[in-house]
């Protein structure tokens, strides 16, 4: 097949996808009961993940300067370039367990939910490689109660309770291009969509007076992401790669409604909330933005046998426009994350453990988050094994397991201890090759 006939193939697919994905109704509730809550889910656009696939989990999501043959790279889009021979199916799905605490109270949640679905499209086995893809970025789900005083009065208090469901997805498109002298360029387009709704009530203790405070911000919004990738042989089979990116957003269209009510206004409730006399404001223009993100990457590989990885993000948090005016409770976020891969024989014929790769890593996450003067921070281990399906090292089960810490105790905060579980699978096969017989 000609390289017309798969750039247009190819291209015909990524804008179907597309327009089933940008025609979806957003106006649906985005709520997923499968979603862990996290306390942190309730600030800004609730709680970020990271979207990468299995494989790169297990080596505590590093892999912006390392290639692998048959295994789609979400962190740089010019590895793409990499990946330009076969089409390649992943996918791949997560579970969660938190423990939150707060230092006198504790409870734990679990949860499953969809991680992310590629394709991988080869456009020319010489120099084009391309693939599109769905994955959640942020889970807005969560709740709490509170009491609080009345100024003024040794009797009465204010019950708040306050709930956000929701969050983002975003359906990208990848391509990467190889280069001379070891180069290679990508970009990455990715449309994010989705809702996130927030109630409050307040009420006065004792009294049928309360108010409800309801909002839902409707998001469209375009994230470009540029790649650079090069390598050097240091010696025979060993490689020294060394990657980079960056991430702009721009909003296309994000609406917000609010509606607010009150059955009888009290004066005891205006040092809680604003007043509105029964408000409702439909499709209301608002300007959200993401934060600017960079990454930069190091990585060592001898040829199947071992690599070595580590990277290192910024993302520009300070920079983050929201609809609540959020900007005081974030700083600019950064994170180192290690990690290594193992086969033990790639080669071997007898022995199938000794084409196992095994993974493991580390990260230490400055999170975005700053509450009561206090920086939110994040560390954690990870691990990993991939099971080759068939002969081939291309095709694999992927299992992956992270168990870390984020947050603290200090300052009347809290304190999360987490385990999630990634199982994935990645399959590929040629297609769009013409074969011919000598």
């Amino acid at each position: 097949m000609g390289l017309k006939v798969k750039f247009g193939y190819v291209f015909w697919v990524q804008l179907l996808f597309f327009n089933t994905v940008f025609g979806q109704t957003l106006d649906q509730k985005s709520k997923n009961d499968n979603v862990v809550p996290s306390p942190y889910g309730q600030i800004g656009l609730g709680d970020m993940e990271i979207s990468t696939s299995t494989r790169h989990a297990g080596l505590a999501q590093t892999g912006i300067a390392l290639p692998y043959m048959g295994h789609i790279n979400m962190l740089n889009p010019a590895l793409s370039a990499y990946t330009r021979q076969n089409t390649i199916f992943d996918a791949g799905v997560t579970m969660q367990h938190i423990g939150i605490s707060n230092g006198q109270k504790s409870q734990n949640n679990t949860g499953a939910n969809f991680h992310y679905f590629n394709i991988g499209l080869p456009i020319s086995n010489k120099f084009w490689g391309s693939f599109i893809g769905i994955a959640p970025l942020s889970n807005a789900n969560g709740s709490f109660s509170d009491k609080k005083p009345v100024q003024g009065s040794t009797t009465d208090f204010v019950n708040v309770t306050s709930q956000t469901l929701g969050g983002l997805t975003k359906f990208y498109m990848t391509h990467g291009f190889k280069l001379p002298k070891n180069f290679a360029i990508g970009f990455n387009a990715s449309y994010i969509f989705g809702n996130i709704s927030h109630t409050d009530i307040f009420s006065v203790t004792d009294s049928k007076t309360f108010s409800i405070y309801k909002s839902k911000e409707v998001y469209k919004l375009l994230e470009l992401t540029f790649g650079l990738s090069y390598f050097k042989e240091i010696k025979p089979g060993y490689k020294l790669f060394f990657g980079s990116t960056a991430s702009y957003s721009f909003d296309i269209g994000s609406k917000d409604s609010l509606s607010v009510s009150h059955n009888t206004y009290s004066s005891q409730l205006q040092s809680f909330i604003p007043f509105y006399k029964n408000t409702e404001i439909a499709n209301e223009n608002i300007l959200i933005t993401l934060p600017p993100k960079f990454g930069i990457g190091l990585a060592l590989e001898k040829s199947s046998k071992y690599s070595i990885s580590l990277d290192y993000t910024y993302t520009m948090w300070s920079k983050f426009v929201s609809y609540h005016n959020e900007k005081n409770l974030f700083t600019d976020a950064h994170r180192l994350s290690a990690g290594f891969e193992i086969i033990p024989n790639a080669n071997a014929l007898k022995g199938y453990l000794n084409r196992v790769a095994y993974r493991g890593g580390a990260f230490y996450h400055s999170t975005p988050y700053f509450l009561q003067n206090t920086k939110i921070n994040e560390f954690g281990l990870t691990g990993g094994i991939g099971f080759p399906l068939g002969k081939s090292l291309l095709s694999t089960l992927n299992f992956s397991v992270q168990a870390g810490q984020r947050g603290t105790l200090a300052n009347g905060l809290v304190r999360e201890n987490f385990i999630r579980f990634f199982l994935g699978i990645n399959i590929n096969d040629r297609w769009f090759t013409r074969y011919k017989l000598d």
